[in-house]
């Protein structure tokens, strides 16, 4: 086996830096989104603190899950892509769609419920309330977010990261004002508490997904891909192909995420004021964790 030469490693690691560096910038921005409504729910009140905690654990553990099916469509359409084959990106990415919006309507109803579902698991009966008030809005930010992922999985195959990164960091902003509008009640607009919180969350994933189809509108080197022609057109075995190597993935998801909102629940067995500061600290560590 010949050695890899200097000059092989370093384009090689230059390659890598120039997809990684914007996507942890674009990680780091969609966790200062979660930091910056820990930070202003807690300026707001402990209550609605420990609420945000519980709902945005159990709206982040559904997000995350619901995302295997993404992630699942990276390889395929980059291997499409590296073949040329146009078409078949074009159905990785319309059946990851499909996916993604099947996987939210799913879940609408047992969200819906999140307060009885929290009271059943034995926390406090107004951070339930105030939780459930929380993901009643944050419902509609679930398939924004979800299809986030689907075209996030398109420019990564790609190569196009940085439109991922900018309208990220666009979103973090406008999640920074509407939480100072909604939460207290500034600019004329109604005080909202968990429920502004929420509203925050539906304006930001909606914006960045606005953003990044209108990036591909845009440009005219993704005409060849029509990824939104005869959207309503199935193709049955590009969506089994798509489910088979994305449920796993999920399936992993669960099991990691899962233990991240058992913790949740734990600490709010124990009390309000603990379950705040968890959600804290959680929220730092999810930070760093954005990086690798």
């Amino acid at each position: 086996m010949e050695p890899i030469s200097k000059s092989t490693i370093g384009r090689q690691l230059s390659q890598v830096l120039s997809l990684s560096l914007p996507l942890i910038g674009s990680n780091l921005a969609q966790s200062a989104k979660h930091l910056t409504d820990t930070v202003m729910l807690g300026w707001y009140g402990i209550d609605e603190l420990a609420a945000g905690v519980l709902g945005a654990t159990i709206f982040t553990v559904t997000f995350i899950v619901g995302s295997g099916f993404a992630m699942a469509a990276i390889p395929m359409a980059a291997s499409a892509e590296g073949a040329r084959k146009h078409w078949r990106v074009r159905r990785i990415i319309r059946m990851g769609f499909w996916l993604a919006i099947a996987y939210g309507f799913l879940l609408v109803a047992p969200l819906w419920h999140t307060e009885l579902f929290l009271v059943s698991l034995g926390q406090h009966p107004d951070t339930a309330r105030l939780a459930g008030d929380y993901m009643q809005i944050a419902i509609l930010a679930l398939f924004p977010a979800l299809l986030i992922m689907v075209l996030k999985s398109f420019f990564l195959a790609l190569v196009r990261p940085r439109v991922i990164l900018w309208a990220t960091i666009i979103g973090a902003i406008v999640n920074v004002f509407a939480n100072y509008a909604f939460i207290f009640g500034n600019w004329g607009a109604p005080e909202l508490g968990v429920r502004g919180a929420a509203i925050a969350t539906v304006a930001s994933h909606t914006l960045s997904l606005l953003l990044m189809i209108g990036y591909y509108e845009a440009r005219g080197e993704f005409r060849v891909y029509h990824l939104f022609a005869r959207f309503w057109r199935p193709d049955t075995s590009v969506l089994l192909e798509l489910f088979r190597l994305g449920w796993p993935v999920s399936a992993t998801l669960v099991a990691e995420t899962g233990f991240f909102a058992i913790t949740a629940v734990m600490m709010g067995w124990i009390g309000t004021e603990p379950l705040a500061a968890h959600g804290i600290a959680l929220e730092i560590a999810a930070f760093a964790f954005m990086i690798y």
